[in-house]
C-alpha cells in the first residue's frame, strides 16, 4: 500500500494535470490525497476523471480556498468516510484479508484560530480511537524551531503547542527521507526566502506495528510550492516483471525515424513475426542512440533539482 499526499495549490489546469499524472506514473500510489484543491462540484469530478480515478471522497473547496480529495482505483480495498470537515477527512481503509486502519487527511487552515478549533476536535476524536491510525497532509504548523529556515525566527510557544498536540493524539512523527523542508515561500521585498516543514505523516503505535517497514519520502517539488509526501506502508518491495513493448509516438517526430524504419524493415529476415521481433530490437538500438534512456535522464534531472531544493 502506497499513499501519496500533496498540497497542490489548485487542481485546475494543464500544469497540475501533467505534474500529478507524472507523480502517479512514477510512484504508482494506491491512494492519492490532495489538499487545497480550490475546486468543487462538477469541475472537481471532471478533474478526477481526467486523472483516471473512479473512487473518491471529497471535501468541497470554499470559494477559492481549501478542498480535500481522497482518490483510489483499486477494487481490492475500500475507503469509507467517517467524518468530513473543511480541514480534515477521517476514513477507514478496508484491505482484503488485512486489519482495517484509520486514515486522516489534513489541511490545516492558515488561520490560527480555525486551525486550533480543528486540532481540538481531532484531539477529542483521538481519545476514542482504537484503530491503527495514519495521519498525513499539510498541517500549516511546525513542531520544532529547526523546521523553519529564513524570515523571522520560529515561535517557540507555537512549536511546542503543535508538538504537544501530536503527542496528545498518541501519534509519533515518522521522519521523512528527502528534503528537510516541505514548503517554500515566495521572495518578497528582497527578504530571505522562507522554508518550513508544514507537511508530515505521523501515526500511532498500532499502525506502526501493523506496518513496521513503513517510511515517508519527501518527493521533488514541481507545480506547487509544497513537496508531495509518499508513504510506503510496506517499505520497498522489488518486483521483477516482463514489461510489454511500448511504442512512443514522439519517435515519429524525429527527422530520421521514417528512413530508419524503412531501412530496418527491409533489412529484416524470416517470416512476418520474426521480422517484427527483429524490427523491435533495431528500434530499441536506434532509440538509445538518438534519445538515450529518456526516463533515466528525467530521473537524474529530478534528482539534481531535489538536491538544489
Amino acid at each position: 500500500m502506497i499513499v501519496f499526499s500533496w498540497n497542490v495549490r489548485g487542481a485546475v489546469g494543464k500544469a497540475f494535470s501533467r505534474a500529478c499524472k507524472e507523480y502517479i506514473r512514477v510512484h504508482k500510489p494506491d491512494i492519492v490525497a490532495l489538499q487545497e484543491t480550490r475546486c468543487s462540484g462538477d469541475n472537481a469530478k471532471k478533474v478526477i476523471k481526467n486523472l483516471g480515478f473512479n473512487n473518491f471522497i471529497l471535501v468541497e473547496a470554499r470559494g477559492y480556498s481549501g478542498g480535500i480529495w481522497i482518490l483510489w482505483r483499486n477494487d481490492n480495498f475500500n475507503i469509507k468516510p467517517i467524518q468530513l470537515h473543511s480541514q480534515y477527512i477521517h476514513a477507514i481503509v478496508e484491505e482484503n484479508n488485512k486489519a482495517h486502519w484509520l486514515l486522516s487527511i489534513i489541511y490545516g487552515s492558515p488561520r490560527e484560530m480555525e486551525r486550533r478549533e480543528a486540532w481540538k476536535e481531532i484531539r477529542e476524536f483521538a481519545r476514542s480511537n482504537t484503530k491503527p491510525w495514519l495521519m498525513v497532509g499539510d498541517f500549516n504548523a511546525i513542531a520544532n524551531i529547526n523546521e523553519k529556515k529564513g524570515g523571522a525566527p520560529a515561535d517557540r510557544r507555537k512549536c511546542l503547542e503543535f508538538a504537544n498536540w501530536i503527542s496528545d493524539c498518541n501519534l509519533i512523527d515518522m521522519e521523512a527521507k528527502g528534503s528537510k523542508f516541505t514548503w517554500r515561500g515566495a521572495v518578497r521585498d528582497n527578504r530571505d526566502r522562507v522554508f518550513e516543514r508544514l507537511d508530515r505523516g505521523p501515526c500511532n503505535s498500532d499502525w506502526r506495528i501493523q506496518f513496521p517497514e513503513a517510511y515517508v519520502m519527501c518527493l521533488t517539488r514541481t507545480h506547487s510550492d509544497h513537496h508531495p509526501l509518499l508513504i510506503k506502508c510496506n517499505g520497498d518491495i522489488t518486483v521483477n516483471r516482463n514489461r510489454p513493448y511500448r511504442f512512443e509516438t514522439f519517435w515519429m517526430q524525429h527527422q530520421d525515424f521514417s528512413k530508419m524504419l524503412q531501412d530496418s524493415w527491409e533489412g529484416c529476415n524470416g517470416n512476418y513475426f520474426q521480422k517484427v521481433q527483429d524490427l523491435k530490437e533495431k528500434i530499441e538500438i536506434w532509440k538509445k542512440q538518438v534519445f538515450g534512456n529518456i526516463f533515466h535522464r528525467k530521473k537524474r534531472l529530478l534528482a539534481r533539482i531535489d538536491g538544489i531544493q
